[in-house]
This record gives structure tokens, C-alpha cells and sequence, in this order.
């Protein structure tokens, strides 16, 4: 029971908890509120067949470890959890981290008693895991460090703007795949620092068809074959912060303006190649409004 083992840990300070290989369920009851709830100071570690004698002997893609909010009849959504991975950390000096694992199957659709997010985190670390086929926010986090990282098939259209929501977070070496959302398909960013990842194939509603960047930079990066329904088919990007730095903005589509990069006023453009866009009205490459870019 891995709500007990974390309970466990955390009443009696144990630092770790391994996991072995298999799907896990916040509930047996069908009750869709129920999370998993991460414990300050415990560490959550996925992926292991079950005879590693240390952390680094285990195999991660050998051995998946499935968080999974299909909880009710098997394959069908309506009745899955709301949030699967929960952590709101008591003082701004409590942390975790999860490591691992694939988070898989939230569902939220507006119910009033629902909470539209796969995983709700604060203040911790997220590293090695896979986001797949959460029909909500798969991901709101605040003050996380989130590496190595996989985001495929999320699908928002209700509450939550983007399939992933950051605020004041490190993103490193991570994909956004085939996602869905309102402002930024894959992700909307804000106060956070994007490097090397990569952004495909996702859908927006209304801006940004991979990236909604608030005060936000991104290096080293590239979004292709990504589109909106209006502004901003690869990027839409805002604040006078806001930095792209060595990217690559290409082959994205928008139905209204600016379908690689549409910018508002932000701060500055370096050595980024924005090619082969299309938009339905015009500046195809990138739009600029009330913006001083250098």
C-alpha cells in the first residue's frame, strides 16, 4: 500500500521510499479525491524490479512504475481521479522529490467537487517522470526543479489554461508531446527558466500553441509542427523579463497572427532561427506588439 508506506515514512522520518515495478492507485474505493500525499523530507524513488541493493542499480524504462488514476471501470475516464500526486508543503522549508515514476489517467471535467490537476506540488524536485494521457492540468508546480521529464496526451479545456502550469520553476531537458490547452497547449510559464526542450505537436485554443511564456526564459529549445487557434501557433510570449536565447522556432501554425513566435512586450531575442511558419493573417515568422525586443 503505497499511501501507507508513505505515511509510514513520514511519521517515523524515514528519507526514502523504492518502488517497485507496477501500477498503483490513490484509491480501492473508487473514491476520485483521493491522492497520493508526498511527506516532507521523504523521497520517492520509481522503477525498481525489487532486488537492487542501491539506488542507482535500477532501470526506469525496464521497470515502469505507474501512478494511475484509473480508478473506476477499467479504460473509461469518466470515473477516474481528480489528482493523482499531491504535496503543499507546511513552511517554505519543507520539500520532497519524486523520481521514477508515470503519472497517468487523471480526469477532471468541471465536476464542482473535482480538482483539476494530475499532480499539485510545491517546492520540490521532479525528475525521470511521464505525464501521459491526463485529461486535466497534468502538472502544477511552484518552486520546483522538474528534469528529464516526458508530457504526452494531456488534454485541458476546463478551469486550468495549459496541460502544464509552472510558476518560479527550473525546466531542464524536457518534452511536451501532443498536448492540449487553452493559453499554451503544452505549457503556461511564468517567472520560470525553460533549457534544452523540446515542444511538438500540441494545440492551443487561444494563444500559444506549445508555449505560454510569462516573464519567463528559454534557452536553447526548439518547438516545431505546433499550432493555435489564434495568436502565437509555436510561442506566446509576454513580459518585459521574458528572454529566448538559442532556440529553434519552426514549421508551426496559427489561425490569426504571429504562428512561430508572437511576442508582447518582451525583453529580448538572441541568436533564435524562426523558420517555415505559417499563419492564416499574416506575419508568419513572428509578430511584435508593444515590444522593444534586442
Amino acid at each position: 500500500d503505497l499511501s501507507k508506506a508513505l505515511f509510514i515514512a513520514g511519521y517515523q522520518t524515514i528519507h526514502e521510499v523504492w518502488v517497485a515495478a507496477g501500477s498503483y492507485y490513490p484509491s480501492n474505493t473508487r473514491e476520485r479525491w483521493i491522492s497520493f500525499n508526498l511527506r516532507d523530507s521523504v523521497y520517492l524513488y520509481g522503477g525498481f524490479a525489487g532486488t537492487e541493493l542501491f539506488l542507482e542499480d535500477r532501470n526506469i524504462a525496464a521497470n515502469p512504475t505507474i501512478l494511475s488514476g484509473d480508478i473506476g471501470r477499467r479504460m473509461r475516464n469518466y470515473d477516474n481521479s481528480f489528482n493523482i500526486v499531491y504535496f503543499k508543503p507546511v513552511t517554505d522549508a519543507d520539500t520532497t522529490s519524486i523520481d521514477g515514476f508515470t503519472i497517468a489517467n487523471a480526469y477532471y471535467e468541471g465536476e464542482p467537487e473535482g480538482f483539476p490537476h494530475a499532480m499539485y506540488i510545491r517546492h520540490a524536485n521532479i525528475s525521470h517522470c511521464s505525464f501521459i494521457s491526463n485529461y486535466n492540468n497534468a502538472l502544477d508546480a511552484d518552486n520546483c526543479i522538474v528534469t528529464n521529464c516526458s508530457f504526452i496526451g494531456n488534454n485541458i479545456d476546463t478551469v486550468v489554461n495549459s496541460a502544464v502550469t509552472v510558476n518560479n520553476c527550473i525546466i531542464t531537458n524536457c518534452s511536451f508531446t501532443g498536448n492540449y490547452g487553452i493559453k499554451g497547449g503544452a505549457i503556461n510559464a511564468s517567472n520560470s527558466q525553460l533549457s534544452h526542450c523540446t515542444a511538438t505537436g500540441n494545440f492551443a485554443r487561444s494563444k500559444g500553441g506549445a508555449l505560454y511564456l510569462n516573464n519567463c526564459n528559454l534557452v536553447s529549445s526548439a518547438v516545431f509542427n505546433n499550432r493555435s487557434a489564434l495568436l502565437g501557433g509555436g510561442i506566446y510570449a509576454t513580459g518585459k523579463a521574458t528572454c529566448i536565447y538559442n532556440s529553434l522556432i519552426y514549421n508551426n501554425s496559427s489561425d490569426s497572427l504571429g504562428a512561430g513566435l508572437y511576442l508582447d512586450s518582451i525583453g529580448s531575442l538572441y541568436a533564435t532561427t524562426i523558420t517555415r511558419n505559417l499563419s492564416k493573417a499574416g506575419a508568419g515568422g513572428m509578430y511584435m506588439r508593444n515590444t522593444q525586443a534586442s
